[in-house]
């Protein structure tokens, strides 16, 4: 149960961390901006959220071999499953991300045409989407072998840095 405890403790904060993460933005335009633009800036949020489906989706399969090959000792494997995970998550977040793009006006305009105005947010979304993917499976890796720890901290840090930036 200790060592449970100890290894569950960190991913409850990390989880709990994201779930901030993810809100602060919205919750930040709260103060600045009124519930209309908050609307559309929402929206683009979450047709952003589509590119990630990528991402989420190799680190599913990638985090039990990650966790596999790690106890293993099979160190060259891993790095070649890795290489393998980001570039199978460049594989669709690229490719996601290039139709955004060059169609968000027109997938905007699926709600309603006002909100073609989230345009540019959405732009900026989803080259941060492309940036989250750029650095593969790098929180998996942590997590899967034993680095929960630290990567609790480097979420934090994160969070933190996206909190402060988004105020700024």
């Amino acid at each position: 149960t200790g060592n449970w405890a100890r290894v569950a403790m960190p991913m409850l904060l990390i989880n709990a961390m994201l779930q901030v993460e993810n809100q602060a933005d919205v919750l930040i335009l709260g103060f600045f901006l009124d519930s209309s633009q908050i609307g559309l800036y929402s929206a683009a949020k979450k047709i952003t959220i589509l590119i990630s489906f990528g991402y989420f989706s190799v680190n599913a399969i990638a985090a039990p071999m990650i966790s596999e090959l790690w106890h293993q000792g099979e160190t060259k494997k891993l790095q070649r499953m890795l290489t393998l995970a980001a570039k199978g998550i460049l594989a669709f977040t690229l490719p996601a991300s290039i139709c955004m793009i060059i169609f968000g006006k027109q997938i905007l305009s699926l709600f309603s045409q006002e909100f073609t105005a989230a345009y540019w947010p959405m732009v900026i979304l989803t080259l941060g989407q492309i940036v989250n993917s750029l650095a593969g499976s790098v929180g998996a890796l942590m997590i899967m072998t034993g680095h929960q720890k630290n990567a609790s901290i480097f979420i934090a840090i994160g969070m933190i840095t996206n909190i402060t930036l988004s105020i700024i």
